[in-house]
């Protein structure tokens, strides 16, 4: 008995002070873009134009340069099924030169499904967003966008 408790030991101590092997995947990366404007202008300018866009800024500090924001929008491609997507996402903005700016995106998107023939519902987050979400948010904005890496 002695010897299983100093061999439980010798694995938890490895486990403990060994690197981290057991991660199953990559954390995510960050999409960002290099804009060329001063960084008060394009601060209020993505606000303005998420705000005008159906976008419901959660939190905004321009000092930090941060906002936080969601919007949701229903595909009505069919009359018995209900399918509303809802994007999620955080915005860094921080000054690169001083007449450039560095925007940082991270972009959540989860849905929800209803079926009325068949009375089922469904619901799905994506931890990251696909490719396409970021290029339809950048060009939203105004600006050129490259797909995350992943």
């Amino acid at each position: 008995m002695k010897r299983l408790g100093s061999i439980s030991i010798g694995i938890l101590s490895l486990l403990v002070l060994s690197p981290n092997y057991y991660r199953a995947e990559q954390a995510p990366q960050i999409v960002s873009e290099l804009v060329t404007s001063s960084p008060d202008a394009s601060f209020d300018k993505i606000v303005e134009k998420l705000f005008n866009n159906n976008y419901v800024i959660l939190a905004a500090n321009k000092q930090l340069g941060f906002i936080s924001f969601r919007t949701q929008f229903e595909d009505n491609s069919n009359a018995a099924r209900r399918h509303v997507n809802v994007l999620e996402g955080t915005l860094l903005l921080r000054a690169a030169t001083s007449s450039a700016s560095r925007i940082q995106v991270k972009l959540t998107l989860s849905w929800q499904e209803s079926n009325d023939t068949a009375g089922t519902y469904r619901s799905g987050v994506q931890h990251e967003a696909d490719a396409g979400w970021y290029k339809n948010f950048f060009n939203m904005l105004g600006l050129p966008a490259t797909p995350p890496t992943k």
